[in-house]
């Protein structure tokens, strides 16, 4: 990843009401992170706009850094357990606007400050 200023935070319900806006840029955002491998997804969504989800994945360089690999590692876990997996997650990365395939768009993770998996 290129070395770029985080210039906005905001929440997954922030990203998706402006979801023109806020595409491009390096972006923190505190949310809940589902993954559910029986579906092949991964989620992030905030409790204050429950019926609103984006998808989300991994930037190609992203692995490098241990916290985004740790994330991935509990993410991913035993996969024979297609139970859904859930986290509290505070992610840097960049959101890019709906398409026809991600109709609420899609971020990708650059980096993990900090996550904690629920119980």
């Amino acid at each position: 990843m290129e070395a770029k200023t985080v210039v906005a935070k905001s929440t997954v319900c922030q990203l998706y009401a402006n979801r023109q806006a806020s595409q491009g840029e390096m972006i923190r955002v505190r949310a809940t992170a589902w993954v559910a491998l029986r579906h092949g997804g991964a989620l992030l969504q905030d409790p204050d706009c429950p019926k609103v989800a984006i998808g989300f994945g991994f930037a190609d360089d992203a692995m490098t850094r241990p916290k985004v690999e740790k994330l991935d590692r509990a993410m991913t876990g035993d996969v024979m357990d297609l139970t859904p997996r859930i986290f509290e997650v505070q992610v840097i990365g960049v959101f890019s606007a709906p398409t026809d395939s991600e109709p609420t768009g899609s971020f990708t993770v650059h980096d993990v400050e900090w996550f904690e998996q629920r119980k």
